[in-house]
């Protein structure tokens, strides 16, 4: 349940003047979460949901074993890759990093990306966030991503950063 509130009230204290990404995540968020198999299988629903997609769905729990924070990571299809004009490959887009407030700024975002940096030595990484987000848009600069475009999205601009690895 931990996992599942967490990220439910995510886009909370974020967006009380941008209903566009309430809508969004809200809906991104269903499919995740699948609300028909309850509250303690979340988590583990996720994991699976993302591996089916040959992805991961990381998290970090603390010493006494409660959820700080996590992020999911997917691999992008060779449709994706060209309707963003990426012509080299592979890239896994990250989807749902988060981090319990009270944990920000310990390092536990930066420990989730070089987990899933060690596990696909060879593929780029993608991210993108809304412009208004400044500590993510912060954290993927901090951490070597370069902008690849901005999108205006009715009343916000979405950023795509791009992690290019050898």
């Amino acid at each position: 349940g931990d996992c599942r509130n967490l990220f439910e009230s995510s886009d909370d204290p974020y967006f009380p003047h941008q209903p566009t990404i309430g809508k969004m995540v809200k809906a991104a968020l269903l499919n995740d979460l699948a609300p028909s198999l309850g509250i303690e299988t979340s988590s583990s629903y996720m994991r699976h949901r993302y591996s089916q997609q040959g992805g991961e769905f990381l998290v970090a729990i603390g010493p006494e074993g409660g959820f700080l924070g996590g992020m999911a990571v997917r691999p992008y299809t060779k449709k994706e890759l060209r309707s963003r004009r990426l012509v080299i490959g592979p890239y896994f887009e990250i989807h749902r990093l988060l981090v319990r407030p009270q944990f920000c700024k310990l390092g536990i975002a930066s420990e989730l990306l070089c987990c899933v940096e060690d596990m696909y030595p060879s593929h780029g990484i993608i991210a993108t966030c809304p412009t208004i987000l400044m500590a993510a848009n912060v954290f993927y600069k901090r951490r070597g991503f370069v902008i690849h475009r901005e999108q205006p999205m009715r009343s916000l601009v979405m950023r795509t950063f791009l992690k290019s690895r050898p």
